[in-house]
């Protein structure tokens, strides 16, 4: 099979560089900036980089008036959400003129306040009332919005605001086409609404859900970044950076929580998921103004995407994307793969200016051994990552090359440089070679050190009987991979497949917790994929020896510890009660201290906490209310420190 591979990736080369020298040259270059030389100037190379730009995602007359028609039906049917969804389609798809306005974009938003109005998201409604008068609303029908502000204003007690709203539709319902008697009503209804004053306020609603704001730690590592003082960086020249905890450690103890240098939202994720920030959006996103590819989740998000990244990549084709299966020889897994680190390091750059690059050179190039222990943040951290180099396989080299070379292709085009440059000249600049340099750097470093980042589906009503989640669907995955992002910290956390903490995301921030009692010393482990309990040992060993070169020897693959199916009701091994020790019971006595247990006692003990958990799970779902939810949390995480202390 790897003779196949080999062989066809010899011919790709032939094709590529026309001769055997030519191969031969490519082969034997001693760095990367002599390779990107040889594949940018290379003549098949040239001829890709010089066609013809082609737009793509553009805005759609069609599409949005399609969304906003839908949209009216489920309006009309009471169907709040759904509407929403549509609305918001149209919104993305709405064209806008030099001043970001258009007819269709101000309709679009003026439908999905009124949505919003009946979903009870009040500001929201507000907000969408500004965007779409912002947008060049309809002078004739002006009085909408204004009439809807009234509703809004006073159901939040914001009477002064209701009151001068009242004003402004008095003022244009003289611009409306309704007959007198319409006008009439509309507006003595209106004010009648705000005389009724605070009888009609409503209580506030939440418009994020407080179990997603981001902890914060009680402690703080200086020399790890994100961590608490909890978690050490230890290094051993045969295995390079660790962590060990710097004491004893609970079970659901928060150790870290870290936003990431760089992150990508998955592309099939765009609809319901904020580009810059992960946050899930599926009723009520802000679109790009030039494109209809992106959504975000507020003025802010957008304003960063747009004065960063996105500017570089709107509406432009990715060419090397669409044309990456071809030119690998490694077969869909590993092209996905790449394809999949393409934009994260497009983006890596691209948050920054080429100046900001210039500027700090010594902090985006490798930092050498006298900082290993202590872990940087930001791209001072990136640096400092693995990325394998010498042990890099020629057709991965080859993918990354190529891939840098069209990012940079797109660079130029996009003005990153200064001006846009549309002609391809076979010598690169300074500059440019940087740039594609640590592109090409990014891209090795990226396949070792990037995690998941990972959102739960929420649930249905229909899921839930008298408020609990039906016993069929307790165990069902609804945790989604969304993107991927880069966490300098994280990255220092070995793989074991029994590993002690847990991560979960908060839009793009990661949060990482003890999954285990982990005791002071004792090594910090994170899991890649392949977990004990869910892949047998071969499985594991053989996937992460594909994807990370190593060969696993966590506890779980030494011990070989079964599958979950094969995991016995009943546990064999009971931990010594006595404090302070550690040792095992296996049958009435400590295998260290000799003390004795009531094995019978315990037994009965580990069942009751388990049938307990198991109707507290019955109460983590999305429609629990938030202190409730603490409450059963706090539960959850006692009964499963209780159970690691005597199992």
């Amino acid at each position: 099979m790897l003779e196949k591979a080999d062989a066809l990736f010899e011919a790709k080369m032939m094709k590529l560089f026309g001769s055997p020298e030519e191969v031969k040259m490519f082969k034997e270059a001693k760095g990367i900036p002599d390779r990107i030389a040889m594949v940018w100037k290379n003549k098949l190379t040239q001829e890709l980089l010089k066609m013809n730009e082609v737009i793509v995602d553009e805005k759609s007359e069609g599409e949005t008036r399609r969304n906003r028609d839908i949209g009216n039906k489920h309006f009309q049917a009471g169907k709040w959400e759904k509407a929403a969804e549509y609305f918001s389609l149209a919104v993305c798809f709405a064209p806008q003129n030099e001043r970001k306005q258009g007819r269709d974009l101000s309709l679009a938003f003026a439908n999905r306040s009124a949505s919003m109005y009946h979903l009870g998201r009040l500001e929201d409604s507000l907000e969408d009332i500004e965007f779409a008068l912002a947008s060049g609303y309809p002078a004739e029908l002006r009085y909408k919005v204004y009439e809807r502000q009234v509703y809004c204003y006073t159901k939040l007690g914001m009477l002064d605001q209701a009151k001068s709203a009242g004003q402004l539709l008095e003022q244009h319902l003289s611009a409306s086409k309704l007959d007198d008697g319409k006008r009439s009503k509309i507006r003595s209804e209106a004010f009648e609404y705000i005389n009724q004053g605070e009888s009609v306020v409503e209580p506030r609603r939440e418009l994020s859900s407080p179990w997603m704001e981001v902890p914060t730690l009680s402690s703080s590592n200086p020399d790890l970044p994100g961590f608490s003082d909890a978690v050490s960086l230890k290094y051993e020249a045969s295995r390079g950076r660790f962590c060990v905890a710097s004491r004893d450690i609970n079970v659901g103890e928060i150790l870290g929580v870290e936003e990431p240098v760089t992150s990508c939202l998955y592309y099939e994720r765009r609809d319901v998921y904020c580009d810059n920030c992960f946050k899930y959006i599926p009723l009520r996103q802000l679109p790009c103004d030039f494109c209809s590819a992106l959504r975000f989740c507020s003025t802010q998000c957008k304003k960063s995407a747009m004065e960063t990244y996105h500017q570089h990549e709107c509406g432009r084709e990715d060419v090397f994307a669409s044309v990456l299966g071809k030119m690998l020889q490694e077969g869909k897994r590993n092209a996905d793969s790449t394809k999949k680190f393409h934009r994260l390091a497009f983006k890596t750059v691209t948050q920054k200016s080429l100046a900001w690059f210039v500027g700090n050179r010594g902090k985006v190039e490798n930092i050498d051994s006298k900082s290993r222990l202590v872990q940087r943040s930001g791209y001072e951290g990136l640096a400092s990552l693995v990325g394998h180099h010498q042990l890099m396989p020629l057709p991965r080299i080859f993918a990354f090359l190529m891939s840098s070379v069209f990012h940079l292709r797109n660079l130029q085009l996009s003005g990153y440089f200064g001006s846009r440059k549309v002609k391809v000249y076979e010598k690169l600049t300074a500059d440019e070679m940087y740039i594609a340099e640590l592109l090409y750097t990014c891209l090795e470093k990226m396949q070792f050190n990037t995690h998941a980042v990972v959102s739960g589906l929420p649930d249905s009503e229909q899921d839930l009987i008298d408020g609990q989640l039906q016993k069929e669907l307790l165990y069902e995955n609804k945790v989604r991979c969304i993107g991927h992002a880069l966490y300098p910290s994280l990255a220092m956390l070995n793989h074991s497949c029994y590993n002690n903490v847990y991560k979960y995301n908060l839009g793009n921030t990661v949060v990482i917790l003890a999954s285990q009692r982990i005791q002071a010393g004792e090594e910090v482990t994170e899991n890649y994929f392949p977990v004990v309990q869910v892949m047998p040992r071969p499985d594991r060993r053989s996937w992460l020896a594909e994807s990370y070169w190593f060969d696993c020897s966590c506890r779980g693959c030494v011990e070989n510890y079964p599958v979950m199916m094969k995991i016995q009701s009943t546990p064999t091994n009971l931990r010594c009660q006595r404090s302070g020790c550690n040792g095992l019971v296996t049958e009435l006595q400590c295998k260290v201290c000799t003390s004795r247990i009531d094995r019978e006692a315990v037994l009965q003990e580990v069942e009751k906490l388990w049938n307990s958990l198991q109707q507290d799970k019955k109460y983590l779902h999305s429609y629990t209310e938030y202190n409730k939810l603490k409450t059963v949390a706090e539960s959850v995480r006692k009964k499963c420190s209780r159970l690691m202390k005597i199992v």
